[in-house]
């Protein structure tokens, strides 16, 4: 489910209820700013569903070239591209983003204003200050449940866990100051033996990818062998 599958379930239901202010009612998408980061927060199809129903939506310049989105893509949707993204902090009641605001962004966020974005407010005490004085609404990706369960924060996870693999396969190599162990092995070469730690979303993803470096042809009948392993057990085992 993409981010924005809930922002667009509720702006939709509320513009068909007739409830909604649609003159004072702007949705902001915001270009990502972050390192290395380059998803965006609506994607065009996203986009359509709220244009269609009259809600403004402002896109910043440039927003989805990470995701391969021009601003054409979104102008043929309806939505109105922003060239300053001081001007769509300005107008925008509601701004959609990947990742959590950046230090350049706090003083741009205003009283009232919603934000929806991964915050992860637990690791970040100075953003987690400065969104409490800026008085802004903010509704976390991460934090956001379905039915028990949390749509948002899961396929990121799955992400995480699927490239830990592949991250680590790349530390073996001898040029990386690894031990030159290959993690599928070859013919003649067993592979190597991976551990993960925890059982979550995380940790399950990379055992499933892990499994499947030696067999990939065969890796939806291999079986994970998962042990559970206690902190009393750590005295007794060799790491």
């Amino acid at each position: 489910m993409p981010p924005n599958s809930h922002l667009l379930r509720s702006a939709s239901a509320t513009a068909r209820n007739g409830k909604l202010n649609r003159k004072a009612y702007n949705v902001g998408i915001r270009r990502q700013v972050k390192l290395h980061e380059y998803l965006v927060g609506m994607t065009p199809s996203g986009v359509a569903e709220l244009t269609d129903r009259g809600i403004r939506v402002l896109v910043e310049a440039g927003s989805g070239v990470g995701s391969r989105f021009g601003d054409d893509d979104y102008r043929m949707v309806g939505a109105t591209i922003m060239d300053e993204n001081s001007a769509l902090y300005a107008e925008a009641d509601i701004v959609v983003k990947v990742k959590e605001p950046q230090t350049g962004e706090y003083a741009k966020m205003r009283p009232g204003q919603i934000v929806f974005t991964y915050f992860h407010f637990a690791a970040d005490e100075v953003l987690t200050r400065n969104a409490i004085e800026s008085g802004i609404t903010a509704l976390a990706y991460e934090t956001v449940t379905d039915k028990g369960i949390l749509p948002l924060l899961t396929p990121m996870s799955e992400v995480a866990g699927r490239m830990s693999i592949q991250a680590g396969a790349k530390l073996l190599e001898r040029p990386n100051v690894g031990c030159g162990v290959l993690l599928s092995g070859v013919p003649g070469l067993a592979p190597a033996d991976v551990v993960v730690l925890g059982g979550g979303v995380v940790g399950t993803n990379a055992a499933r990818v892990a499994a499947g470096q030696g067999d990939p042809a065969g890796s939806q009948k291999r079986r994970i062998g998962v042990q559970i392993m206690t902190w009393k057990d750590r005295g007794n085992r060799n790491a």
